[in-house]
């Protein structure tokens, strides 16, 4: 993998900075992205110290409606192409739509529809042109099951989801692949400063395990990782049974 790069958003913290780690120690350089400057200088620092890639730090804020266009020109500027794009930023999830802030709901929806989409749209073409590269999106188990709740959230989950989906299909024999992280969302769930991060702390060795197990996905190109038994089983659920029949199974695991 010597002379690729892996561009990572959300990459400050979290399961950004665990897989920023992970494609170093395969050989990648890093492009790293996040709001907060000071937690990617340090990444940097030590990827380049123990891994031997270059690391290029991009304190980029992607709620902002040309974030997307602005971080690829730099890139382009510094000489650097994405073979892997890794979508992790993220505001923080919201709660009951109605009572949201009307800036908090705007920025959600440009980092996790429109930016990840832009984003991708404008690295894709390089990598079909070389003829290899990765998409990786992360996105919670919401995105597997219906209920109340978390409305906005749970949509930018589903269509996290189906896009990534979507997007493997199309992508056949052009030698790119996306994938779908789903993750259980009891355990992580986005943070303000932009990356998936634990409601609760989760200890570095548990968000290490679950990265490398991201990670292994990544690398054999499946389209869907959903993490756990009781999560494969609904993606199954999700992905075939007829939308009335996977809401009835969806309503019986509410909480």
């Amino acid at each position: 993998m010597i002379g690729r790069t892996a561009l990572i958003t959300g990459a400050s913290g979290g399961l950004g900075r665990e897989f920023a780690r992970l494609f170093a120690t395969e050989g990648f350089d890093v492009a790293l992205v996040s709001r907060t400057g000071a937690a990617l200088e340090n990444l940097a620092q030590e990827l380049e110290t123990r891994q031997r890639v270059a690391a290029h730090v991009l304190p980029i804020d992607l709620s902002h409606p040309g974030a997307a266009s602005a971080l690829v020109a730099e890139l382009g500027l510094r000489g650097v192409s994405a073979d892997v794009l890794v979508n992790g930023a993220s505001p923080r999830r919201q709660g009951v739509f109605v009572r949201a802030r009307e800036a908090e709901v705007l920025e959600f929806l440009q980092v996790n529809l429109a930016t990840l989409a832009h984003l991708t749209r404008l690295v894709l073409p390089g990598m079909i042109e070389r003829g290899w590269g990765r998409i990786v999106n992360f996105t919670s188990a919401d995105a597997l099951r219906l209920g109340s709740q978390r409305a906005l959230s749970r949509a930018a989950d589903a269509f996290v989801l189906s896009f990534s989906l979507a997007l493997a299909d199309e992508l056949r024999g052009t030698g790119v692949r996306a994938t779908a992280v789903c993750l259980p969302s009891e355990l992580v769930a986005p943070s303000a400063q932009g990356a998936l991060e634990a409601r609760t702390p989760v200890p570095s060795a548990e968000l290490a395990e679950v990265a490398a197990w991201g990670f292994a996905a990544v690398r054999r190109g499946r389209p869907l990782a959903a993490r756990g038994l009781r999560w494969q089983a609904r993606a199954v659920r999700t992905r075939v049974l007829p939308t009335s029949a996977a809401a009835r199974a969806a309503a019986r695991h509410l909480p």
